[in-house]
């Protein structure tokens, strides 16, 4: 038994310090999709929206990968504002109401938030006054 523990005691003095790098960029991160001048304010979970309507989504890493793209329920969306850790995002019209997910892509990688909103159709609520 002395013997089988002689190389695993040998191999631990090995540095690794390849493992222990950072990587110097990063796939983004989502912290909070909001809606567009409510962002200040607490977003119910999942934050309810209409097609056309623009959402804030904060959070990381947005311009470091180059070429950024948001997929709300997997239909792309229209960027209209992207800065390092803020992108403004139109909410494109989706086939069905519900809870959607929001995929933010760079070229180091992506981010799902899912859940993140709840589609209830395309335009203005009903009852509500132009």
């Amino acid at each position: 038994m002395r013997r089988a523990l002689a190389p695993v005691l040998a191999l631990a003095g090995l540095s690794c310090a390849r493992d222990l790098e950072l990587p110097t960029s990063s796939p983004p991160r989502i912290d909070s999709v909001q809606v567009l001048g409510l962002e200040s304010s607490a977003a119910p979970v999942p934050l309810p929206v209409l097609g056309g309507e623009l959402v804030a989504i904060r959070g990381g890493g947005f311009t470091s990968g180059g070429a950024l793209e948001v997929e709300i329920d997997g239909l792309d969306a229209e960027l209209l504002d992207v800065a390092q850790d803020r992108v403004v995002a139109r909410v494109p019209t989706l086939d069905a109401f519900g809870t959607v997910d929001v995929l933010v892509r760079t070229s180091v990688g992506f981010r799902t938030q899912a859940g993140a909103l709840r589609y209830e159709g395309a335009g203005q609520p009903l009852g509500f006054g132009t």
